[in-house]
């Protein structure tokens, strides 16, 4: 279980803030508009409790970026009765694996 808090604590905050800065240094009209919202509602200081909810479009650019690049692949699932998808039959009490990325993306 700790090891599990650790890991899974940080490896997933590391991953979608590297995306984060991945998105806005390969659109630089996202970032102009990022730092304007920055230099608007901070004026050069640091963000508090207080300021996180004024800073909108900061929050959009990180629900897009893990809508886009999921920290994590799959969520598992298990089944409560049998399911058939397609020509797929799934028991009841199969685990599965629903892929995030997928789900988010229309490929």
């Amino acid at each position: 279980m700790m090891i599990t808090m650790v890991f899974a604590g940080y490896e997933t905050t590391a991953s979608a803030l590297g995306f984060a800065l991945y998105v806005l240094a390969t659109n630089p009209d996202l970032q102009a508009e990022f730092h304007a919202e920055l230099d608007e509602v901070l004026d050069g200081d640091r963000s508090t409790f207080e300021t996180v909810d004024d800073l909108e479009f900061t929050r959009r650019i990180l629900k897009e970026t893990l809508r886009l690049y999921p920290p994590i692949h799959t969520l598992p699932r298990q089944t409560t009765q049998p399911v058939n998808i397609g020509d797929y039959h799934l028991p009841a009490d199969e685990e599965v694996h629903l892929s995030v990325l997928s789900v988010h993306r229309d490929d």
